[in-house]
């Protein structure tokens, strides 16, 4: 857990420096649910997030993984607004750029065995890299809806799993590119 805690004030100290310049600030939540092709299924994660009036954002935010039904690890995204929208009041429809990171870790306490895949018991863990593109809905002032569509690469995998280290009984599986489909609903204050 302290690993988890100084990658993720690592990441705010990294990308931070960005978001310093003096423009208007605005903090959000969001939830969405996603899918990703690293063998980890879909999943559901809680973002808190910065964004300012340049239209970059920050956000840090927890997954909740549903095949396992537990916290499966964190997710960092970094998006940028593609136009300049600051001559409107509430433009309808936002594309923008984006990239995200997604690390879990997994404890497999019994045998998952199902026709499409078997996952044998220990610790498994991957990191995710993915960059692609999205719209933003604007619902009403302060709320929208969200999707997003991009490819990456993943560093371990759960669904091809190498053989686990016999002394850690850890797996990082094996490696690959794959999809990510993002949908989501949030607010900003």
């Amino acid at each position: 857990m302290r690993k988890l805690i100084l990658i993720i004030v690592q990441s705010v100290a990294v990308l931070f420096p960005s978001f310093a310049q003096p423009t208007i600030r605005k903090f959000g939540i969001e939830t969405n649910q996603f899918i990703v092709q690293s063998g980890f299924g879909t999943s559901s994660e809680l973002q808190l997030n910065i964004s300012d009036s340049l239209g970059k954002r920050l956000s840090l935010g927890l997954y909740y993984d549903s095949k396992l039904k537990n916290i499966g690890g964190f997710s960092i995204s970094i998006l940028k607004m593609v136009g300049n929208y600051q001559k409107f009041n509430l433009p309808m429809i936002e594309p923008y750029l984006f990239y995200n990171l997604i690390y879990h870790k997994t404890n497999i306490d019994k045998q998952m065995v199902s026709e499409n895949y078997f996952v044998a018991v220990g610790t498994y863990k991957s990191i995710e890299h993915h960059a692609g593109f999205g719209l933003r809905v604007n619902i009403i002032t302060g709320c929208y809806l969200k999707g997003e569509i991009g490819y990456g690469f993943y560093l371990g995998s759960i669904m091809k799993p190498s053989k686990s280290d016999l002394v850690l009984n850890e797996s990082y599986g094996t490696h690959g590119a794959g999809a990510m489909i993002k949908i989501g609903v949030g607010t900003f204050f």
